[in-house]
């Protein structure tokens, strides 16, 4: 009796720990519900037939059915537009490959047939055994994400234009004021010459102060001329066509094409055996020469230009140190925008175009300047393709 009392007992505690396993389970089970149907993303799982066979509550809402049931059983293709049919199946592939694929756009479907915009992502699913039993996706509406993107984008094109307006503006202004002064100082030169002819007959021709109005039309026709070519020339800036080239060379060649005044020393000061460089030498020269320009206008009263070239890394530099009175630091930041300078002659092309040639080779100008200290400007020049 007392051994049946026993067993009796071991029954009971037993039946005790089952329903303690299944109470656990069961609260296991409602806390894994109640997450699922948090989420507030569509959740749905998919068999190997492509059949949906479980799905959250935003599943439904998001595709605009009116309950679970009338979701569940459907092909998981009637949620995704025809068109996408092939991507998605190609990415099915992929999941299976690499066990997920995250976060890829395509036009889904409503229940009515109306589309929108989502963005999935699908993992596989597998048993305890690991053998692959289907997928689950989990699928976000990005409507509003695509309508906030279209705003960003026509608020961006709008900037650009406005930008492009605003360049426009300044350029004509640039080039108004830099051609009115030219085009009114001939007029008012040939109005003085037609004056005097008409009074003086032909011999107007040789009074001096004719000879001396002619020879003024012939100066500022030709810095209007000047204008325009500084404009085509920054507009028309073309690829660079690369070669290996010798730095000293360009320095050489730039110098030659600039009249330095007697009261300014050019000083050159060049590694020994300074790599060649990769780059398009015409282009380069021209740069050598706008910047070496600067440094002279720089200088008015005479000075000292020290050229230095040496070799860092994969990379060349050339520094133009002047001993000018330098840039004041509230427009230091202006000195490479085009139709900026601070000159009572000049469009405010050179150091604009030399930034954009700099940056066609992708590499760069600097500048360090300091009023009354004088101003070094440095070019990087690459010593390989790149």
């Amino acid at each position: 009796m007392a051994r049946v009392n026993r067993e009796s007992t071991t029954l009971v505690k037993s039946g005790g720990k089952l329903e303690q396993v299944v109470a656990a389970l069961q609260e296991s089970q409602e806390k894994l519900r109640q997450m699922f149907e948090s989420v507030t993303d569509a959740i749905s799982v998919v068999d190997l037939n492509g059949i949906i066979t479980e799905a959250n509550q935003r599943a439904v809402e998001m595709h605009g059915f009116a309950s679970r049931d009338a979701l569940l059983g459907r092909s998981a293709f009637e949620l995704v537009a025809p068109r996408d049919h092939e991507r998605i199946t190609a990415n099915m592939r992929r999941a299976l490959r690499q066990g997920t694929v995250r976060g890829v756009e395509y036009t889904l479907l409503k229940a009515d047939g109306s589309e929108f915009p989502g963005e999935l992502s699908t993992s596989i699913l597998k048993d305890a055994s690991g053998k692959w039993i289907g997928h689950i996706t989990i699928a976000r509406d990005i409507t509003k994400r695509r309508r906030m993107m279209e705003k960003l984008k026509a608020t961006q094109e709008q900037l650009i234009r406005s930008e492009k307006l605003a360049a426009i503006g300044q350029l004509a202004s640039g080039v108004g004021h830099e051609l009115r002064n030219p085009l009114g100082a001939i007029k008012n030169a040939v109005l003085y010459v037609r004056r005097r002819i008409a009074k003086g007959g032909q011999a107007a021709y040789t009074e001096p102060k004719v000879l001396e109005f002619l020879d003024l039309i012939d100066e500022e026709v030709d810095s209007a001329n000047k204008v325009i070519t500084d404009l085509l020339s920054f507009s028309r800036v073309a690829k660079p066509t690369v070669s290996m080239v010798e730095v000293g060379g360009i320095m050489r060649n730039a110098l030659n094409h600039v009249a330095v005044p007697g009261n300014v020393e050019v000083v050159t000061e060049v590694d020994p055996g300074l790599p060649m460089v990769m780059v398009d030498a015409a282009q380069i020269q021209q740069v050598f020469v706008n910047v070496i320009l600067n440094a002279l206008e720089a200088m008015p009263q005479g000075g000292r230009l020290v050229i230095r070239a040496e070799s860092k890394g994969e990379l060349v530099t050339v520094e133009f140190t002047d001993t000018g009175g330098g840039i004041p630091e509230s427009v230091v930041d202006k000195i490479f925008d085009p139709l900026f300078t601070t000159k009572p002659k000049g469009i405010g092309l050179g150091l604009a175009m030399s930034k954009s040639i700099m940056e066609r080779h992708g590499e760069d100008i600097g500048v360090r300047t300091k009023e009354g200290k004088g101003t070094t400007f440095t070019l990087f020049l690459p010593t390989r393709v790149v």
